[in-house]
């Protein structure tokens, strides 16, 4: 999310169709088509009003449970690989769902199945232990957001086997961050058992 700061910055650039680049004097036009994603209404309204754009209203995921299937199918190959597959009786589980936190909830939810996984598939009963344990979320409230994001962190770190340039890589956060990240929610690399020697006896 972009702070106060940044939203004026890019309410400028977009009112203005022209920017400068940071430290120059010369004015670039504008030529690129800007989609903004908007969670509040009112906002959104009037960002498009200022800027003389069109207003898109996505309807949340609990009403288009019909993009579930393809959707998940898509997420999972995006984030956890080919390897696993959504079933169709998990499908079912997931429209059950009220999806408080939408797709960002719909992601980490994924990626933490992936993790319970023993097999290829996103299984149903994992998906109705992992839902109703609230770990990412619970009926009509979602989880906090940083509970969503270390879920998710965690998942990329076990996926990359906690090798820290691929998982930001993968994150699009820089390693120094993902560091930060890590600290702050106390993640440590598992540490691997030492192997005995065992010398052969004469």
């Amino acid at each position: 999310a972009l702070d106060a700061e940044a939203r004026t910055a890019v309410r400028e650039v977009l009112v203005e169709r022209s920017f400068a680049r940071v430290g120059g004097t010369h004015s670039i036009p504008l030529t690129t088509r800007v989609v903004l994603c908007v969670e509040d209404a009112g906002d959104a309204a009037e960002l498009a009003a200022s800027v003389g754009g069109e207003l898109l209203s996505i309807p949340p995921l609990r009403l288009r449970t019909e993009d579930l299937a393809p959707l998940a199918a898509e997420l999972v190959a995006e984030q956890i690989g080919p390897a696993h597959t959504v079933v169709p009786e998990s499908v079912a589980v997931l429209s059950g769902y009220t999806w408080p936190g939408n797709v960002r909830e719909l992601k980490v939810v994924l990626a933490r199945c992936a993790l319970l996984a023993t097999g290829e598939n996103i299984a149903a009963a994992d998906l109705r232990l992992l839902l109703a344990s609230g770990a990412v979320g619970v009926e009509g409230r979602g989880a906090p957001l940083s509970d969503l994001e270390k879920l998710h962190i965690e998942a990329m770190l076990v996926r990359f086997h906690w090798h820290q340039g691929r998982t930001a890589e993968a994150l699009g956060i820089s390693t120094k961050t993902l560091y930060r990240k890590m600290r702050e929610f106390g993640f440590r690399r598992p540490r691997k058992a030492k192997r005995t020697r065992v010398r052969p006896e004469g």
